[in-house]
C-alpha cells in the first residue's frame, strides 16, 4: 500500500503541489479576501490623500487609508471623537484605520467572504473598517488592538473570572463559524442573548473578543435594555466590568452609568 502512494505521489508530485498550493491561496483569500487591496491603498495613500483624512490622522495621530467618501470620513471623525471623550487610551494603540469601499466589499470574490462589519490586526495595529459602520464596531476593534497590548499576565486575571464557562453551550464547530463571520457564531440553542456572563456566544470562544464584545456594548445608543437582561443572568458580571475599568477599556461614567441602570 505505502508503495503504491509512493509511486502516485511521485507521479503526480507537480499536480499535487499546485493543487496543495491552490487550497492554501483559497483558504488565506476566504480568511482574508481584502489582503491585496489594503496593500494597493498603502502604496497609494500619499496620493490620493485628502484634507479629511490628514485632518483625522492630525487630530487623532492615526493613519487612515482607503475609502475617501466624505460622509465615511465625517462618521469615522465623529466616532473617534465620542471614544476619545470616553476612554482616549482604548484608541492609543491603533496604528492605522483601512475603511473598505462597498464597490471592494461587493465584489464576487469578496462579498461571499466578508461576513464582518470590521476587524483588527496585530500587525500595525490595523484596524479593517467595512461599510456602513458605527462606533459600536469601532470601539470592538479598538479593544482589540488595545488587548495586543495587554500583558499575558493581566489576560489571565480576566480570563480567571469565567472559569469553566469557556466554549459552555457553543456548538463544537463555532470557531470555524468564527474563521468566517462573528455575526454566525451562536448558541447550542441557535440563540444569540447574553449568557453566562458573556456579552454574545462569540465571547466565549476568546478572552479577546470578550474584552471586546464587552467594550462595544457601553456604545449601544439605547442600552437599557441591553444592561437589564443582566438581573437575569446567573453570573456576577461586577468583577469582569470593573477590570476593563482598571484597564481603561471604558470610562468612569460608562462603568457608573451601567451600575445606576442595574440598580434601577
Amino acid at each position: 500500500m505505502f508503495k503504491k502512494t509512493n509511486s502516485f505521489i511521485k507521479k503526480h508530485k507537480k499536480k499535487l503541489l499546485w493543487a496543495t498550493a491552490g487550497l492554501a491561496s483559497f483558504a488565506y483569500h476566504a480568511f482574508d479576501p481584502t489582503f491585496l487591496f489594503r496593500q494597493y491603498y498603502w502604496a497609494t495613500d500619499s496620493i490620493f490623500e485628502s484634507k479629511l483624512e490628514r485632518k483625522i490622522e492630525e487630530d487623532f495621530k492615526i493613519d487612515i487609508e482607503g475609502d475617501d467618501d466624505i460622509t465615511a470620513l465625517l462618521y469615522l471623525h465623529s466616532f473617534l471623537r465620542e471614544i476619545q471623550n470616553e476612554r482616549p487610551e482604548l484608541l492609543e494603540h491603533i496604528g492605522k484605520i483601512i475603511i473598505i469601499p462597498e464597490n471592494v466589499s461587493n465584489l464576487f470574490f469578496v462579498e461571499p467572504f466578508k461576513k464582518y462589519g470590521g476587524r483588527a490586526f496585530p500587525i500595525f495595529n490595523t484596524i479593517e473598517l467595512r461599510k456602513p459602520f458605527n462606533v459600536c464596531i469601532l470601539a470592538h476593534e479598538a479593544a482589540h488592538t488595545k488587548y495586543f497590548e495587554t500583558s499575558s499576565k493581566d489576560a489571565l486575571n480576566f480570563n480567571h473570572l469565567f472559569k469553566n464557562k469557556w466554549y459552555k453551550d457553543l456548538h463544537w464547530y463555532a470557531p470555524i463559524q468564527l474563521f468566517f463571520s462573528s455575526s454566525s457564531v451562536k448558541w447550542r440553542d441557535e440563540s444569540c442573548e447574553p449568557r453566562h456572563g458573556f456579552m454574545s456566544p462569540t465571547g466565549a470562544l476568546s478572552s479577546h473578543e470578550n474584552i471586546a464584545e464587552y467594550v462595544d456594548k457601553f456604545y449601544l445608543k439605547d442600552n437599557y435594555a441591553f444592561w437589564k437582561q443582566f438581573k437575569k443572568q446567573d453570573f456576577s458580571f461586577d468583577q469582569a466590568v470593573n477590570y476593563l475599568l482598571e484597564e481603561k477599556f471604558i470610562s468612569q461614567k460608562q462603568h457608573d452609568d451601567v451600575f445606576n441602570i442595574l440598580q434601577k
